[in-house]
């Protein structure tokens, strides 16, 4: 679900694109274009760094990070422009969607220059973190560079996100998650042969980081069903609800 929900959203903000590209000034649209000398020099005559697209309300930063135009994307958070800024159609900051289409070099200059490395990775994904995403994207460099800026690894996903969080057992049995941290998703997270090593290396970058597995919490009539069922579910319970 969570990966579908992702897919849809970087799909939908794909197709909106075209419509933003030629909405704004011509800071707006040199930098959506990565027009890097166009957007220096409009910049030298003090073209307006943070000015709105009609379509969206995106920025040039927005922009030019969601193409990958690093040189630009620096040139305008030189200039000033707003780092953190979510305030468009999509609510997402300029970072959010630099890791949604995975451009290593524009989130590290990003957060170089003060974005939000626990931003979720949009208002609509209730909790859900640019370093979860990260990690189910498997990009190793993201991740290790948001951790690098001081990225808090055991934050929770809302449980209303993560649907696969409750997990019903036979005869009444249920072991309830408070939301996932970044730790779960990469646990979980299900890879072939070629990505194995992406993952425990995602998974190793995380736990050297102090994460831990979400805690679960154990609901119903627990004395029935599987002894090996029940120790499972108080394990966790009692390893993680310090979290």
């Amino acid at each position: 679900m969570k990966r579908f929900l992702l897919l849809s959203f970087a799909i939908v903000t794909t197709l909106a694109l075209a419509s933003c590209v030629s909405s704004g000034s011509a800071l707006y649209e040199a930098a959506w274009s990565g027009k890097s000398d166009v957007v220096r020099e409009l910049l030298y005559k003090g073209e307006n760094v943070n000015e709105r697209g009609s379509y969206g309300n995106f920025t040039p930063l927005w922009g030019a990070s969601r193409y990958g135009f690093n040189d630009v994307v620096r040139m305008l958070l030189d200039k000033g422009a707003s780092v953190n800024d979510d305030k468009n159609l999509s609510h997402t900051s300029a970072l959010a969607i630099a890791v949604t289409f995975q451009h290593p070099d524009v989130v590290r200059t990003l957060l170089d220059h003060g974005a939000n490395p626990d931003s979720e990775a949009t208002k609509d994904h209730d909790g859900l973190t640019v370093l979860m995403m990260a990690v189910d994207y498997l990009n190793v460099e993201i991740v290790d560079a948001l951790i690098k800026k001081g990225a808090k690894v055991n934050l929770l996903s809302h449980p209303a996100f993560q649907k696969e969080a409750t997990i019903v057992f036979h005869e009444g049995n249920i072991v309830t998650c408070n939301g996932y941290t970044a730790l779960t998703y990469a646990n979980r997270k299900e890879v072939d042969g070629i990505n194995l090593h992406k993952k425990y290396e995602i998974i190793d970058l995380l736990k050297n980081a102090g994460a831990k597995e979400a805690p679960f919490i154990v609901q119903g009539p627990w004395l029935v069903g599987p002894s090996e069922i029940l120790a499972r579910a108080l394990e966790c319970y009692y390893q993680y609800k310090a979290l």
